[in-house]
């Protein structure tokens, strides 16, 4: 995730929440999937039907089970095919709300911290925080133009760290950190309602890890948030090149409360447009199954879900446009040698439900 608060306001928002989310990104000494060959893969004819989508007339396997090797490339597909339970599928683009953002301020924000005090520069776009006569920072809030918030309570922060951090993508721990007495599930709920309450989107936990101080005496809940809209998940995924966008949102929660969050969440629809020609499904397996040995980077892939979703995108770095678009989405795990050692990353490679185009390929 792109951190930008910087200055006192920033001292903290770099904060140790998301040191964690490095541990998220594969290191690969800057491999990513294979994209030398991307033209060969992306290039499709539009093979849409004519009818209007309707998801209860979708005709949709709802499991693939089978293996193949192609190019020394060991493929095993071993998921369901998960279809949201949604009206319809649409595109839609969403702006910065800057309505909402003082909403957050005036409601949230300034009851709880009243001596806070505007402070931004060039690093982001509107920031509050308070601090001590020496400089150090208290509290910093931060918005930006293209949908993104961040708070610390540098206070109530936990210095932790995660034994034996779990770095798959959707994990959910079972055991509650030090201090706390709610389980992770109680965790999520409580994280989901505060973002809701200012954000369009809904959200569902796909990650939960639990850390605790060096002490072990204090701990608290990292919490990973998956948006959906109009009953369609967000892929949560980021892309290779670049970071690209991600609509995720990350929360940590004490026994205290929460005391840090981040994600671009402060976002308003501008416009949504019907999807009225899907490819077939069959066509999209078809599609990866051959472009799976160009996109690997080791010899051994393993999927483990498939499932429609919405594409976050945005033309420009920064951009206060983000457009959303329905996809297939393929997990999987990709597991080369090298020096010697077993290295296994994660990723995402999306394809666009109306042409079977490749518009994403993710970590």
């Amino acid at each position: 995730m792109k951190n930008r608060i910087k200055n006192a306001l920033i001292a903290c928002l770099v904060f140790s929440m998301l040191c964690c989310t490095s541990c998220n990104k594969p290191n690969n000494g800057g491999d990513s999937v294979v994209n030398s060959n991307t033209n060969k893969i992306t290039d499709r004819d539009s093979l849409s039907s004519d009818a209007t989508i309707a998801f209860k007339d979708l005709n949709v396997q709802g499991h693939v089970e089978k293996s193949f090797v192609q190019n020394n490339v060991s493929v095993s597909i071993n998921s369901d095919v998960i279809v949201p339970e949604a009206d319809g599928l649409f595109k839609a683009v969403f702006v910065f709300d800057e309505e909402n953002m003082n909403r957050i301020v005036n409601e949230w924000l300034l009851p709880a911290y009243p001596d806070a005090k505007t402070n931004t520069d060039e690093s982001f776009d509107y920031g509050w925080g308070t601090s001590k006569e020496d400089g150090s920072v208290l509290m910093g809030f931060s918005a930006d133009r293209d949908g993104e918030i961040g708070f610390i309570d540098s206070v109530r922060n936990i210095d932790g760290t995660a034994e034996g951090y779990h770095t798959e993508r959707r994990y959910i721990t079972n055991t509650i950190p030090s201090g706390m007495n709610i389980d992770a599930k109680e965790a999520e709920k409580e994280a989901r309602l505060f973002v809701e309450k200012y954000s369009p989107f809904k959200y569902s936990a796909y990650k939960i890890s639990d850390i605790n101080d060096k002490q072990k005496i204090k701990g608290y809940y990292e919490i990973y948030l998956q948006p959906e809209y109009k009953n369609i998940p967000v892929c949560i995924a980021q892309k290779c090149e670049g970071y690209g966008v991600s609509l995720d949102f990350e929360v940590c929660l004490s026994a205290e409360g929460i005391f840090a969050f981040q994600g671009k969440t402060n976002l308003k629809e501008k416009e949504c447009v019907s999807v009225d020609n899907m490819m077939p499904f069959d066509s999209i397996m078809d599609y990866f199954s051959s472009d799976i040995a160009v996109l690997a980077t080791g010899t051994d892939v393993r999927v483990k879900n498939i499932y429609l979703a919405l594409i976050p995108d945005t033309e420009n770095p920064g951009s206060p446009e983000i457009t959303l678009t329905p996809a297939w989405c393929f997990e999987y795990s990709d597991t080369r040698i090298e020096a010697g050692e077993e290295i296994t990353l994660e990723f995402t490679v999306a394809y666009s439900v109306e042409n079977g185009r490749i518009i994403g390929q993710f970590f």
